[in-house]
Parts: structure tokens; C-alpha cells; sequence
């Protein structure tokens, strides 16, 4: 099912609606995050921060989501030399 909900996007991205995707995992917001301009980030159930996904990824401004961004950062350079 996930690999479905990816391919739809394209296609639902230029309709005259809003559309809300939750992902899980940052290498999925990635895929999707391409033509939308707002990225929520959400900790024990209360908006923490929200932007654009480059404010999001690029300068995040809570500590516990600069923390995350980072550990994340860290693993994906590990798996690319590993």
C-alpha cells in the first residue's frame, strides 16, 4: 500500500484540493514532500513546528526536532558508506 499512496501523488498534487499525507519515515517525506509547501512536524500529539519543507529540513527551530533531524542525517551518511 505504500508504494501506491507514492504513485498517486504526482497525479493528485495539480487537483484543486488540499492534501494531508502522514509519513513515518523521512525517506518517504522526501518522496512526497516535492511540490507541497507545508510540513508539519508533530511530537507527543502537539505541533511542535511548521514551515516550508526547506525551513522544516533545512533550519529547523526546536531542539527536539533539530536533535531528530540530526541522528537521521548521521544514519543515512552511515548506510551510504556501510
Amino acid at each position: 500500500m505504500h508504494t501506491n499512496v507514492l504513485a498517486l501523488m504526482p497525479k493528485t498534487m495539480h487537483a484543486p484540493k488540499k492534501l494531508m499525507a502522514a509519513a513515518w519515515a523521512l525517506g518517504s517525506t522526501g518522496c512526497v514532500t516535492g511540490g507541497h509547501n507545508k510540513v508539519v512536524s508533530v511530537a507527543e500529539g502537539r505541533v511542535e513546528e511548521q514551515g516550508t519543507p526547506a525551513q522544516i529540513f533545512g533550519a529547523p527551530t526546536s531542539p527536539r526536532l533539530t536533535q531528530f533531524l540530526s541522528t537521521w542525517r548521521d544514519r543515512q551518511a552511515d548506510a551510504q558508506l556501510g
